[in-house]
């Protein structure tokens, strides 16, 4: 998974499809597992 990291703080992120930008922020302790289910794409 690709990482960016800035004052010492680490984001992890994915990119998907195409079309407008969605972002998404888990609450404490969660991860992408987490909704990947949810907003998978469908087709």
């Amino acid at each position: 998974m690709p990482e960016f990291t800035n004052n010492c703080i680490r984001l992890n992120y994915e990119i998907w499809g195409e079309g407008i930008p969605f972002v998404f922020l888990h609450g404490l302790g969660g991860s992408i597992e987490q909704i990947r289910n949810t907003y998978q794409p469908m087709y």
